[in-house]
């Protein structure tokens, strides 16, 4: 996929995954997806790889009950996931490192472009809550976004 020139890998399977020690420490545009319900946070960085060090330990710390007070009160289905899973639970996803995202504005742009795509999408659940956007997931716990998409892949005795 493309936005304005910009190439997007949009190829999230877990086995594509890039793990947050091998983030490269420059701009760019990222996906979290979490494994089991398919639900997907958009982001963007200045530094991919600082951003994904701090993701990694703030994602345990969610699951061990660690992380700031404020953080655990969260209870928005991406913290959910983040408490009921840790790090393990999630595959990072580099969308692009386009020299031209050094520019903050466009990030940005790109980040929102990105921000409807996934609430479009027949395949991911949008996890995206950052102010300015709000999903419209209809489920308000982890485990009924963990169903929804349990009840959409083919199981693996299926025939069909």
């Amino acid at each position: 996929m493309e936005y304005n020139g910009i190439e997007l890998n949009m190829d999230w399977t877990p086995d594509k995954a890039v793990s947050y020690r091998d983030m490269p420490p420059i701009p760019g545009i990222y996906a979290e997806l979490h494994i089991k319900s398919y639900g997907v946070r958009i982001g963007m960085s200045a530094n991919l790889k600082e951003r994904h060090n701090e993701a990694h330990g703030w994602f345990n710390k969610m699951q061990a009950g660690t992380a700031r007070e404020r953080d655990q009160k969260r209870n928005n289905v991406h913290c959910q996931a983040a408490k009921l899973d840790g790090a393990s639970g999630f595959a990072h996803f580099i969308i692009s490192t386009d020299p031209r995202l050094s520019d903050e504005s466009l990030r940005k742009e790109v980040e929102t472009y990105l921000f409807q795509w996934v609430a479009q999408s027949p395949l991911y659940l949008d996890f995206n809550t950052q102010r300015g956007h709000r999903n419209a997931l209809q489920f308000s716990t982890i485990e009924q976004a963990i169903a929804y998409h349990a009840s959409r892949v083919p199981q693996e005795n299926d025939n069909g």
